[in-house]
């Protein structure tokens, strides 16, 4: 909703109550000049509508952020995402319960916590190969790997890399 103020030239006085009321567009002109104060109404609503949009589009994502974090957070699979450098970003409710970590414990520290060695110690050779134009050996396809838990024992996983690109972030 946005409320907008058509004043009269000689009601200027009034302009603190119009800002006190919470009015988003305020219009002082002279009504005897019908047609300046046509383009300025038109003007104002043409604002109002980009403004309606910015929260239509704001709500829609919103609504998108709350449907992923849904998908996200009740799927059974482990869910973990990281950044270029190897930096945990997510990692969902059933990552936590598979390696029995919290997400606060695990955020922004390197993935390779969650390998075994020797995979732990290799793990930032691979991803530095791949970023300098390496081959991709896992993204894109699955495979059985050992991962290890917060207590340190080891159990099998079968693993999926995908790579997505937002922006100018992989």
């Amino acid at each position: 909703l946005t409320l907008i103020a058509v004043l009269e030239g000689d009601s200027v006085s009034r302009f603190n109550e119009v800002l006190e009321a919470g009015f988003d567009q305020c219009i002082v002109e002279s009504l005897y000049d019908a047609r300046r104060l046509d383009i300025r109404l038109a003007f104002a609503e043409k604002m109002s509508q980009d403004k309606i949009q910015r929260s239509i589009v704001e709500e829609q994502l919103r609504e998108s952020e709350a449907r992923y974090r849904s998908i996200v957070e009740t799927t059974v699979d482990a869910i973990i995402t990281i950044n270029e450098r190897g930096l945990i970003r997510t990692f969902n409710k059933a990552a936590e319960t598979l390696f029995q970590y919290k997400e606060s414990d695990v955020f922004g520290k390197n993935v390779n916590i969650l390998m075994p060695e020797p995979y732990r110690q290799e793990h930032d050779d691979y991803i530095n190969n791949y970023l300098n134009g390496g081959p991709r050996k896992i993204i894109g396809h699955g495979r059985e790997v050992t991962g290890r838990k917060r207590d340190g024992t080891t159990f099998p996983l079968y693993l999926a890399v995908s790579e997505v690109h937002l922006r100018d972030q992989r």
